[in-house]
C-alpha cells in the first residue's frame, strides 16, 4: 500500500472516530466507490474499499437512523453504475463485491426493486464471470428471497413466484422440441447465456427451498 493511498484509508475509517457526521462519511465512501467501480488509477485497493465498506455498515447499524444513509449511498451506487460498462466483466465483479459487502444493510425489498435487474440478472445471464462473481449474485438473489421485509411482504412473494417463472418460463427447456429447434438457432453466445442463466436460476431456486425450515427438517 502507497503511502497515500495509506493516508486515504485513514482518513476514511476515522471519519466516524471523529463524530462527523453521515454526510461527511457519504461524500467521502461515495468518491471512493466511484474511482473504485471505475476501475481508476487513484483508487484505493479492493481490500481497503472493502474497508470502507465494512466501516459504513458497522456505523449504519449503530445509528438511530439507518434509513437515510442507506438510501443516500444506494442513490449514489446507481448512479455509478449507470456510467460503468458492464459488458466489462471486470466493472461487473466490482460491483458485486461491493453490494455482497453491503448486504447486512440491504433490505430484500431494495434487492428485488433495484439491484436485480439494473446488476443481478445480467450477471447470472453472463458466462464470462468468475465464479466468485456469479457466486456472489446467486447468494444476494437468495437473501433476497429469504430476508423478511414486513413492510413490503407482498413484494418478496411476488419475486419468488417471478424467479420460478423464470426458470419455467424464460430459461429454455431441454425437452422441449420447439426450444431445441430455437436453440439450434441461436448464436453461440446467445446458447451461452441461457444455458448459465437457466443454470443459476436452479442453484437459486435448490439454495432457497434448502435454506426452508421443512425443507432442513
Amino acid at each position: 500500500m502507497d503511502h497515500v493511498h495509506s493516508e486515504c484509508l485513514r482518513s476514511c475509517l476515522c471519519l466516524s472516530s471523529e463524530r462527523r457526521t453521515f454526510p461527511d462519511v457519504m461524500t467521502e465512501i461515495s468518491r471512493q466507490l466511484r474511482l473504485y467501480l471505475e476501475g481508476s488509477s487513484q483508487a484505493l485497493s479492493a481490500q481497503e474499499v472493502y474497508a470502507l465498506v465494512d466501516s459504513f455498515v458497522t456505523d449504519v447499524n449503530a445509528s438511530d437512523d439507518p434509513e437515510s444513509p442507506i438510501c443516500n449511498l444506494e442513490n449514489e451506487l446507481q448512479v455509478i453504475r449507470d456510467t460503468l460498462d458492464l459488458s466489462e466483466c471486470a466493472q461487473t465483479e466490482a460491483l458485486l463485491s461491493v453490494l455482497r459487502r453491503l448486504e447486512p444493510v440491504l433490505s430484500s425489498t431494495s434487492l428485488i426493486s433495484t439491484w436485480f435487474d439494473l446488476v443481478l440478472r445480467p450477471a447470472l445471464r453472463e458466462p464470462n464471470l468468475s465464479h466468485k462473481a456469479i457466486t456472489q449474485a446467486k447468494d444476494l438473489v437468495i437473501v433476497a428471497l429469504e430476508k423478511p421485509d414486513n413492510r413490503h411482504p407482498e413484494i418478496q412473494g411476488e419475486f419468488r413466484r417471478r424467479v420460478l417463472d423464470l426458470y419455467l418460463l424464460d430459461a429454455s427447456n431441454e425437452a422441449s422440441p420447439e426450444d431445441v429447434l430455437e436453440w439450434a438457432d441461436l448464436p453461440r453466445e446467445q446458447r451461452d447465456q441461457r444455458k448459465i442463466w437457466k443454470e443459476n436460476l436452479e442453484d437459486i431456486l435448490v439454495g432457497f427451498g434448502m435454506n426452508q425450515p421443512e425443507v432442513r427438517s
